[in-house]
């Protein structure tokens, strides 16, 4: 689960191997991979990334949209 701000979260889930994003009171959004660590959904402009620490754990997930950054933290 990642937070945006209080309150704010998104769940990021596997089912297969297909990898989904989901937000309180949203439908679940397919992730489709572009890259290793790049991916976009279909019909949204921007992209996501995924945020990896120095030990190679997921520490961020990163929503690139209209030239700018929302940056979801991972909670523990």
């Amino acid at each position: 689960m990642y937070e945006l701000g209080p309150g704010v979260t998104l769940t990021i889930s596997l089912d297969g191997s297909n990898l989904y994003a989901q937000g309180i009171g949203k439908k679940k959004e397919l992730l489709i991979p572009e890259a290793a660590d790049i991916f976009f959904n279909k019909g949204v402009e921007g992209r996501g990334l995924f945020k990896f620490d120095d030990q190679g754990n997921v520490v961020a997930y990163i929503q690139r949209r209209n030239n700018e950054h929302v940056v979801w933290k991972r909670l523990k």
